[in-house]
């Protein structure tokens, strides 16, 4: 029972304002291989990564579809990782000196470059971001089990069908629908609140400082694709972080007094 699991750990997730959720071996939720939409475009946001301190409104990036998406970001990251080095010499290092995994090495190395980017504005860097994605359109990452199975020991990728199975328990749409959430009886179809969006995402692409739509809780699931990094400030530290952030972009702030409303800037 998902929201029976949550009940259990919001004290923990309170305290940090946030908590990770990692599912057991063997309950993996079946990726849906068809999120995304077979062929169906897209619009995204362009992001100067840059510039992502100065509270500027994102540009307009270019239309793709889930798979050239793919190929773009890809072809970025091949490209920006052969011409700065260091980002890869400073993951080993990493995976030397601190005993981390590679892979764990890796992210620690790319964060680390994603901040520098932000923080000193020398570099221009550019991508694009396919957010808020309605998944009525272009899928859900959950794929529907067949009828009479459970998550447990499934595959860990299917392209889901119109048949009678029966969706993971976990999947944000029966979530809605769960009887100890309190949105199921809003009686409307709203986009990200009583339905999930899809985010398709590449490398430095990022999802500003924000307060969840009314306040409320926020759950996300990744589903494929490199590791992610989140960060959270537990409400109680809301003043104080708040502050924090008129203090750096005193400036930004005084032209801007709804800065945080806006999603649009990134604070170290």
């Amino acid at each position: 029972d998902p929201f029976a699991y949550i009940k259990s750990i919001s004290a923990v997730g309170a305290e940090a304002g946030i908590a990770k959720i990692v599912p057991p071996q063997g309950w993996k939720p079946v990726f849906n291989v068809a999120a995304g939409g077979d062929g169906i475009p897209f619009e995204t946001k362009l992001q100067e990564v840059h510039r992502m301190q100065e509270g500027r409104s994102f540009g307009e990036g270019a239309r793709y579809t889930r798979d050239s998406y793919r190929a773009m970001a890809d072809v970025f990251a091949t490209k920006y990782m052969a011409e700065h080095p260091r980002v890869a010499a400073e993951g080993a290092r990493l995976a030397e000196e601190k005993q981390l995994s590679p892979a764990r090495a890796d992210a620690r190395a790319l964060e680390e470059e994603f901040w520098r980017i932000v923080e000193t504005n020398t570099e221009e860097v550019q991508v694009e971001y396919g957010s808020d994605l309605d998944a009525d359109v272009y899928g859900s990452g959950f794929a529907v089990l067949p009828a009479g199975s459970s998550a447990r020991d499934g595959p860990d990728t299917a392209e889901d069908e119109e048949d009678d199975g029966v969706p993971h328990a976990w999947d944000f749409g029966a979530l809605v629908e769960h009887p100890s959430n309190l949105l199921r009886v809003i009686g409307a179809n709203i986009p990200g609140l009583t339905r999930p969006w899809l985010y398709l995402g590449m490398m430095f692409a990022a999802f500003c400082w924000h307060v969840e739509d009314h306040y409320l809780g926020s759950i996300n699931y990744l589903h494929a694709g490199a590791c992610k990094t989140w960060y959270g400030v537990p409400g109680a530290a809301a003043g104080r972080f708040e502050r924090a952030v008129r203090t750096v972009l005193a400036g930004v702030v005084r032209a801007t007094p709804d800065l945080l409303h806006r999603l649009v800037t990134l604070v170290p």
